[in-house]
């Protein structure tokens, strides 16, 4: 496990590196992004969340669209 975070944190920084100066705005939003939502994902993966109820897979599922929407937003105003 600490060599995937690891291995995570050295990717983020060679990112931020290839962005310049908005590396750490841009960068650590989107790092933190995925990071939320592989966890969420190998949850769904892994039956975490097998006994949940209706509404908190609900509540999971809208932040992580939400998620979703932010990298978009966040890309589109680097692009330009």
């Amino acid at each position: 496990m600490g060599f995937l975070w690891y291995s995570g944190v050295v990717v983020y920084g060679m990112g931020a590196y290839a962005l310049g100066t908005l590396g750490g705005i841009v960068g650590w939003p989107v790092y933190m992004s995925v990071d939320i939502i592989a966890g969420v994902a190998w949850g769904f993966l892994s039956r975490e969340w097998k006994g949940a109820s209706r509404a908190a897979l609900g509540y999971c599922l809208t932040g992580i669209a939400i998620l979703f929407f932010a990298i978009g937003v966040i890309s589109f105003g680097n692009a330009s």
